[in-house]
């Protein structure tokens, strides 16, 4: 639901017209993507949908043999590729949230000042 919230609180701050959500599944449940379309139209917000599946699974072909973690870490990282591609392509800014739980597994896409190593 972060997510969620971020877009709607950036929908009413900027109007409808300023706001894009990128609905990114990766091995994803159909129904997240139900859920997402239902959210973004009930707040009247446009989306797009790039589904990350087949550049996830190139990946973990091309890359040795890891454990279950490293390879998780991909998929938050392969959303920010495309959610930095899209901003840069429409002049836009990324907006989005952080947890917890992303914090503990050191799942800080954003930025390479974020990276851990």
């Amino acid at each position: 639901m972060d997510s969620c919230v971020a877009a709607a609180l950036t929908k009413e701050a900027l109007g409808k017209n300023k706001v894009l959500a990128l609905i990114l599944p990766c091995h994803s449940q159909k129904e997240d993507l139900a859920d997402a379309r239902v959210f973004a139209k009930k707040f009247g917000i446009k989306t797009k949908v790039v589904n990350l599946t087949q550049i996830y699974n190139s990946v973990d072909r091309i890359l040795p043999p890891a454990d279950r973690m490293s390879m998780a870490n991909i998929r938050p990282r392969l959303r920010m590729i495309v959610l930095y591609y899209f901003a840069k392509k429409l002049n836009y800014l990324v907006c989005g949230t952080s947890n917890k739980s992303n914090l503990w597994q050191a799942i800080l896409p954003n930025s390479g000042r974020e990276a851990v190593i």
